[in-house]
Formats: C-alpha cells, sequence, structure tokens
C-alpha cells in the first residue's frame, strides 16, 4: 500500500489502523504474512464508509472475525482487512412466541459467548456448538456444526450488507445453507443473525454440553494452534478416518502435522509456515485420491498471496 494510501486512510478513519500487521496474531492456526493494513470498525456506519472509501479507489476489502477457520499465506494479503468486533457482539432476546425464544446476536459476537447466554437464559437449541470457536458471523457462513446440529437448525434470519453498503434481512426461505456453507452474494457481509431457540430446564442445556465438551476434549488436540477440521466429510464417510486408513496420523511437512489424535485436524507444531499447512493438504488430498479414489475438499478458507 503506497504512502499516500496510507495517509488517507489514516485522515478518513478515526479508529484503530495498523499496516503491515502479521496475520500470523489475527488466526488461530497462527501462520500468515503480513496484511497492508487492518482497521478495527465499531459499528455498521463505519463499515459503510470504509467500503465506500476502497470501493472508490480500488482497494480489495477482507473481513476478519476470529481467524478460527481461515488460512493466511505467506505473502500476505493485499489491501485493507476489516475486523468486526467491538460494536457487533451484542447479544439479546428480541421476541417470544410460546416456548420458542428469537435471540439476534452481532456478527462479532463470540458462539460460545450466545451459548453462553442462551444457558443462562434457559434456551435450548444451541447445545451442538460447545466448543466450537470463532465468532456467530463465521459459524454462520460456513455453517457451522457437528453430528448433533448446525446453524442452519437454528436460523431464523440473517442481515447482511452488501458491497455497496445496503443492509438487507434474509429470511430463513431465502437462505440457501448446505454442507458447512452459507451462499450469499458475492461482497455481502453478514451483520447478525436472529435464532429460533427453545426454553428448556438450565439443568437439562449443561447437560448435553458437558456431554459433547468432554467427548471433543478427548478427541480433539485442543492444546495446539488449529483450525478444526481442515477437510469436510465427503458424503458417507468421515475426512478423519480416511487419513487414519492411509497411515497420515502423525505426518508431517515441516512443522504443520497431521494430529495423533484427530486425523482431520492440521496443527501447528510451533514454527509451521502456511505454505508447509498448504504442501501438507496437497500430500493429503493426493494420497487419499490415489488410495481411496475420494476428492476431499477444503472446509478452511485461504486467502492471500505466495511469498
Amino acid at each position: 500500500m503506497d504512502l499516500s494510501l496510507k495517509k488517507e486512510l489514516l485522515s478518513i478513519y478515526s479508529g484503530e489502523v495498523f499496516f503491515d500487521e502479521p496475520m500470523r496474531n489475527h488466526t488461530s492456526l497462527k501462520v500468515g504474512g503480513k496484511a497492508d493494513a487492518l482497521v478495527h470498525l465499531k459499528d455498521t456506519e463505519e463499515l459503510r464508509y470504509i467500503l465506500n472509501f476502497l470501493r472508490n479507489r480500488g482497494v480489495p476489502s477482507h473481513i476478519l472475525g476470529k481467524g478460527t477457520n481461515l488460512l493466511v499465506k505467506d505473502g500476505g494479503i493485499r489491501g485493507v482487512v476489516i475486523h468486526l468486533g467491538q460494536g457487533f457482539e451484542g447479544i439479546q432476546q428480541t421476541k417470544e412466541n410460546g416456548n420458542n425464544v428469537f435471540v439476534l446476536a452481532g456478527t462479532g459476537a463470540l458462539l460460545n459467548g450466545l451459548l453462553a447466554y442462551s444457558v443462562k437464559n434457559g434456551l435450548s437449541g444451541l447445545e451442538f456448538a460447545a466448543g466450537i470457536p470463532g465468532t456467530v458471523g463465521g459459524a454462520l457462513a460456513m455453517n457451522a456444526g457437528t453430528k448433533h446440529g448446525s446453524m442452519e437448525d437454528v436460523t431464523h434470519s440473517v442481515a447482511v450488507m452488501d458491497q455497496w453498503g445496503k443492509t438487507i434481512n434474509h429470511e430463513k426461505r431465502d437462505l440457501e445453507f448446505s454442507y458447512r456453507k452459507l451462499k450469499l452474494r458475492e461482497g455481502d457481509i453478514i451483520l447478525e443473525g436472529i435464532f429460533e431457540l427453545k426454553t428448556a430446564p438450565k439443568e437439562e442445556i449443561r447437560n448435553k454440553i458437558s456431554l459433547y465438551t468432554s467427548y471433543k476434549r478427548r478427541s480433539q488436540p485442543l492444546s495446539l494452534a488449529s483450525c478444526g477440521c481442515i477437510f469436510k466429510n465427503p458424503e458417507g464417510h468421515h475426512a478423519g478416518q480416511l487419513l487414519e486408513d492411509v497411515g497420515l496420523k502423525g505426518y508431517r511437512i515441516g512443522d504443520a502435522m497431521v494430529s495423533n489424535i484427530h486425523a482431520n485436524f492440521i496443527v501447528n507444531m510451533g514454527e509451521a509456515k502456511a505454505q508447509d499447512i498448504l504442501d501438507l493438504m496437497a500430500f493429503i488430498r493426493n494420497r487419499v485420491k490415489e488410495e481411496k479414489g475420494i476428492e476431499l475438499e477444503s472446509e478452511v478458507k485461504i486467502v492471500g498471496e505466495d511469498v
């Protein structure tokens, strides 16, 4: 990013702006090169203003939540990374309809924060989200879930901002959810979701959450940097089992390693580069294709440039 654009960005925005920001500090994999700029926004008006500013100057923008499903390449990100955090984190009840309670959560709210809110208020439906990291916006975008449920099951509506700064509300019937994906128009940015939950005894909710989280602690490498499951489950198969079947547990390239606990996790053993992870993913795909005849599809979002 040239100096004149940096000065202009600083002159029109009074919030936090960081130049040449290492993205490894903003992703759960702890890898990634530098972003030209990173800005922290407080509300939708700031978002609309920044998007218009960047579009008029032909500068690309990228939305960042908690970076838990994001792999940034070692060459970093050109343009401006927009972090939707404080100001996009609100959680509140909107209405009730019998046993159904509707809860609004901002895109920057932590998914486990929304789950905690539901427990506190005796609301069931989000127990499947126990142990899933990241924000509400990210969880909606990838239709996050487990075998016990997914975001699609509890979503009532989603509000987005399009690339022109217009806010649009999509009812559930208008949304196209699929396995680990919510289809949106190019440039749409999730602002908030409204979720339909049901009243239930708090102890019953807590017991389900305890059951799910204890299983995750036993079956996932939670002490090491990762982005969760690296590949989607092919129809009729579990990606982790496929990797285990072809002998890839513990296989590593540099400091990127297939977890010995759960084979569908690639973990950073300390000093992994993004390219190590990409090379390992390619190796895994080739091995599974050769031995099982199955194409694996990435579950992690890959952005940025090569070195």
